[in-house]
């Protein structure tokens, strides 16, 4: 039986919750016996609703709504809590008997709406997963988002009056591209939204907020994994640093020696984890911790990589998620971009992203694809980029490398991983595989000649095992 209370009535029950401490920095948020303590300072809903969601209440919340919140107060039921910093929005407390002789009510849930818009709720733990459709032209976008590029003379009232025309709302913006990220009504058009908002004189640039997956799942060879993953004392750390865009690293491998860095580009506030396993395998390649199938040790030292969470749990990035972690590898000063991904599809934007990560001094090397058509594939065929097809280790091309005048180099691409991708560990193929440990070789050039022309780099790894 679920009974509903829709704020502001509040059912007072005892509700018996271990107790949970959200550590900041003079941030304290504690639910206990359906009471709240806070103790925050401009921190975003969404970053408290997920502390929350850690006592095992399921929080359902429209993603439009995340205002930063400051409160500071001691053990408040939580209805009342919630009223008093929703302010204008809506919330629903969800109660539950835990069995049919059990007349206590425990409460299992909390919704977030704005009044009237109920709808839009969806659960937070989906939250870092992008809501990818196929828009009207076949291609992949995410479901109601736009991206907007005004011209240098736009101002704020500018993107008012957008905003209004539209009745969208600005998520986010990233100020290194000048990139607003925006949120169109509900069932909305973006391709063809977009194509108007081209004919505004303030606009520069517009397009829906298109998705990528990663590639198709490299062929599994038969066979059991064998490869371990090396301990490899911190001393042997050196060299240049590979940011690697993908699904994230295992949290079962966080405490690598080689692993640099990670961010999560889908959800920033949140560390990262790699249900998928495809991140996992890329950083542990591009490391030199496992090396592929046929490759000699020859490796000095392992190199240091930072992890990018680029891709969500069902393996789909976005233009806007890309442009943040592009924006974050060139900022912490990564000399390699190695993009394991790819697809057939283009974005104006995110050519923009990529011109900008090289004329701030990154290398780029991107998949040039697992499927054998010719037919060329972003970001390995932007003009900036290293394309890498696949090799076996006997030196032939693997059958199922893509090719064409946007692949550079081929590298080997067969390798024994102890992390499955959406499966068990094994022997793995794929130009996901060359194009990391491609990374590898870049770095272990650049150690030795730190600005090589793009000619002698490519001689230089090419003649690499």
């Amino acid at each position: 039986m679920r009974i509903f209370r829709i704020a502001p009535l509040l059912l007072l029950t005892i509700l018996v919750v271990p107790g949970m401490l959200f550590s900041a920095v003079d941030s304290i948020i504690k639910l206990e016996q359906d009471k709240l303590t806070l103790r925050v300072t401009e921190m975003p809903l969404s970053l408290i609703l997920d502390s929350i969601a850690q006592t095992g209440i399921q929080i359902k919340t429209d993603p439009r709504i995340d205002p930063d919140i400051t409160a500071n107060f001691s053990m408040r039921p939580i209805g009342r809590a919630l009223d008093s910093i929703l302010g204008p929005y809506n919330h629903a407390l969800v109660w539950e008997h835990q069995s049919a002789d059990d007349t206590t009510l425990s409460l299992v849930e909390i919704q977030i709406f704005e009044p009237g818009k109920k709808d839009r709720i969806r659960a937070l733990r989906e939250a870092d997963n992008l809501d990818v459709i196929k828009g009207k032209s076949g291609r992949l976008l995410v479901r109601d988002v736009l991206l907007l590029h005004l011209k240098q003379d736009a101002g704020k009232e500018t993107v008012e009056a957008l905003l209004n025309g539209y009745n969208a709302t600005l998520l986010s913006w990233n100020e290194t591209f000048g990139i607003l990220r925006i949120l169109l009504p509900e069932g909305s058009d973006p391709e063809r939204i977009s194509n108007t908002l081209l004919r505004e004189a303030t606009v520069n640039h517009a397009e829906p907020d298109y998705a990528y997956p990663l590639n198709a799942p490299p062929v599994t060879l038969p066979g059991q994994g064998l490869a371990t993953v090396p301990q490899i004392l911190p001393e042997q750390i050196a060299g240049s640093t590979i940011a690697v865009l993908d699904s994230g690293f295992s949290r079962e491998y966080s405490d690598s020696s080689y692993l640099a860095g990670s961010y999560n580009a889908l959800s920033p506030e949140s560390p990262i984890d790699d249900p998928v396993g495809h991140g996992t395998q890329m950083t542990m390649i591009a490391s030199g911790a496992i090396q592929p199938v046929g490759v000699e040790e020859t490796t000095e030292f392992t190199h240091p990589v930072l992890s990018i969470r680029s891709f969500d749990d069902n393996g789909f990035t976005s233009t806007y998620t890309l442009l943040n972690s592009i924006d974050y590898a060139v900022a912490t000063g990564a000399r390699i971009l190695s993009m394991s991904w790819g697809s057939e599809d283009n974005s104006p934007m995110l050519d923009t992203a990529i011109n900008y990560a090289a004329d701030s001094g990154l290398i780029l090397v991107a998949a040039a694809g697992n499927s054998p058509t010719g037919v060329p594939v972003y970001p390995a065929a932007y003009d900036n980029v290293i394309g890498v097809g696949a090799l076996m280790p006997d030196g032939s091309v693997w059958n199922q490398s893509n090719f064409g005048d946007f692949v550079a180099i081929q590298a080997p691409g067969l390798a024994d991983l102890p992390v499955g991708y959406n499966g068990a560990p094994g022997l793995y193929a794929g130009t996901s595989i060359s194009t990391a440990f491609t990374a590898l070789m870049i770095a272990e050039a650049l150690d030795k000649n730190p600005e090589p022309d793009m000619d002698t780099l490519l001689e230089t790894i090419s003649a690499s095992p």
